[in-house]
């Protein structure tokens, strides 16, 4: 495959209730291209495209956790917004490098009730590369 860094190659075989075992199957390749690294023994997939995740659980009490991937590196605003506008929390306000990110919200002081995280990711010029906001319930 043009571009391939690497080729995996394989043969499947299939065993019965009885222990009886199939003929190998063809060889079976897998090209591995330069969105994969090897890092620690294990294949480790980047992101390709930028993503904001639904929080996870939500509706929630006491805390959710919001996750967002990232092609590049990127400075990253992720903050917590009531109905009315105002920011009640700050996640993440920063330099982040490409890959795949976790925020958690705990929630203290905040009442029940619907809340917008708002996420943007920036370029090292402050042009705006990807930006979402997204839905949190907050049941108590």
């Amino acid at each position: 495959m043009p571009g391939a860094d690497c080729t995996a190659e394989y043969k499947l075989t299939a065993k019965d209730t009885k222990n009886n075992y199939s003929g190998f199957s063809e060889t079976v390749e897998i090209d591995f291209s330069s969105n994969m690294w090897k890092t620690g023994g294990h294949q480790v997939r980047k992101p390709t495209t930028f993503a904001f995740h639904p929080a996870y659980p939500n509706p929630f009490n006491p805390s959710t956790q919001i996750k967002f991937d990232l092609p590049e590196a990127s400075h990253v605003t992720l903050a917590v917004y009531d109905v009315l506008g105002r920011k009640v929390a700050e996640l993440v306000n920063g330099q982040a490098t490409e890959g795949y990110h976790t925020a958690t919200w705990n929630t203290v002081d905040a009442a029940s009730g619907v809340y917008f995280a708002r996420f943007t990711a920036t370029d090292g010029n402050g042009a705006m590369k990807f930006s979402r906001i997204s839905k949190l319930v907050l049941s108590r």
